[in-house]
Parts: structure tokens; sequence; C-alpha cells
């Protein structure tokens, strides 16, 4: 025996399939509008992500570009200062050539200053000053006088200006002459000293003044002295040259 569904059945189990169906359409139509929810907040939060990194890429541009004139601005200032370095090296370089120059024309000038003359006298071509003891014969004698030639000579490493030299006999009755320009000192009548004075010019380094001295004295004078000094510009007042003995010859008669 077969069974069958009446009328009123079937139609009790098409409504409740059409229910079912509802529900089901309706529960699918939900989750669709949440999933269209939910992909309309994903392409809101792309968007928010796409336009931060759009501002973040401008951010980074501008950073970019003020770095870049930041680069910029410190080349220039490299090169400002690399320029500022050569000058000053240059400048320097100059000074110390400058300083150099002023030294050895200081050093010059030292030098030059340090350079004395060194004045000696000569008889018949021996040192007065010399420590030996050396006979100095006249050029000529007679009872009454005796002629020495002497030499000035500036043996020092500058010249002598203004220069006098001194000629002192010391005895009663002596008295001086010279083959060169001389002055005679005034002398009281009983003096015992007898001066001429001879004057140059200038007698530079390694020169000399030849001359020629005449000692006078009366007949049987006893041996005397005869001292030498002179000053120049460049030297003390009366630097001694030496002294020698003068031995007047006996009379032969």
């Amino acid at each position: 025996m077969k069974f069958f569904p009446n009328k009123d059945t079937m139609e009790k189990w098409e409504f409740v399939l059409t229910i079912a169906i509802t529900v089901l359409i309706a529960l699918e139509l939900g989750f669709a509008w949440v999933g269209v929810r939910e992909a309309k907040d994903q392409i809101s939060i792309l968007e928010d992500l796409k336009k931060a990194s759009q501002d973040q890429a401008g951010t980074l541009t501008v950073l970019t570009k003020e770095q870049k004139k930041s680069l910029e601005s410190l080349s220039q200032m490299n090169d400002k200062l690399q320029t500022s370095v050569k000058k000053t090296s240059d400048m320097a370089v100059a000074m110390q050539q400058q300083l150099e120059i002023l030294q050895e024309e200081q050093n010059a000038r030292r030098a030059e200053a340090a350079k004395k003359p060194k004045i000696e006298l000569y008889v018949a071509n021996v040192p007065l000053d010399t420590i030996f003891h050396v006979p100095l014969k006249p050029v000529k004698e007679t009872d009454t006088m005796s002629v020495f030639d002497v030499k000035l000579n500036n043996v020092g490493d500058a010249s002598a200006r203004n220069g006098t030299l001194r000629i002192i006999a010391v005895a009663n009755d002596a008295g001086l002459q010279c083959s060169a320009r001389f002055q005679q000192l005034y002398e009281e009548p009983d003096s015992t000293t007898h001066v001429i004075l001879v004057q140059f010019d200038v007698l530079r380094a390694k020169g000399n003044i030849p001359m020629s001295v005449t000692v006078m004295y009366p007949k049987g004078q006893q041996p005397f002295t005869v001292i030498f000094n002179v000053d120049a510009d460049e030297l003390p007042t009366a630097t001694y040259l030496g002294a020698m003995t003068v031995n007047p010859r006996k009379p032969l008669d």
C-alpha cells in the first residue's frame, strides 16, 4: 500500500519550505551585507593607508628637498671655508717670508753693528803694542832730533771716521812734528808733556795712513817716552796704541 500525503500536508510542507528558503535568502543577504560593509571598511582603511602613504611620501619629498638644500648650503660653506683656508695659508706663507726677510735684515744690521775698527800703530814695520821688546830705530837721527816712520793701520772690519791721533812726548824740552797735517796743543812754559794732534777723515778697514814723526830735543837729552793714542766716532776717547822710548844719541864732543 503506497503512502501519498494529502493536499493539506503538501501545502504545509510547501509553506515550511518557503519560509526556510526565505530565511536562507535573508541570512545570505545579511551575510552579503556584512561582507559588503567589511569590504567598504577595508576599502576605507586602504584609502586611509594610501593617503597616509601619500602624505608620508610628500613629507619625505619635502625632507629630501630640505636635505638637498642643506647639503648644497654645506657644500657652499665648505667651498667658502676652503677658500678662506687657502687665503689664510697664503697669508701665513707671505708673513713667514716677510718675517724671514726682516730677520735677515736684522741679522745683517746686527752683523754690521758688530763690526768695529781696530787701530794699530806700527813704527818701522813693528807693532808698537807688541809684548816683545824690539829696538825702534829712527830712519834719521842727529844730536837734537830723531825721525821715525810710522803707519796707522786699521786691522778691523769697519771704517774709523773723524779720527784724531795724539802723539805725546813726556820730556821737559821735547818737541814734535809730523809729515801729515797736525795741530800743536797749547802748553804751559814749564810743561813736561808736549802734544800734537793728527786728524784724519776716514781710515777704512784694512787701510793705513803712513807718516813720519820727528821728535826734537836738546843736545844731551836723556831717554824719554812718546805715547800714542787715538779716538774716532767708532772708538772710545784716547784709545791707547802704545808707547816708545826715544834714546837720543850721545854727542861726539
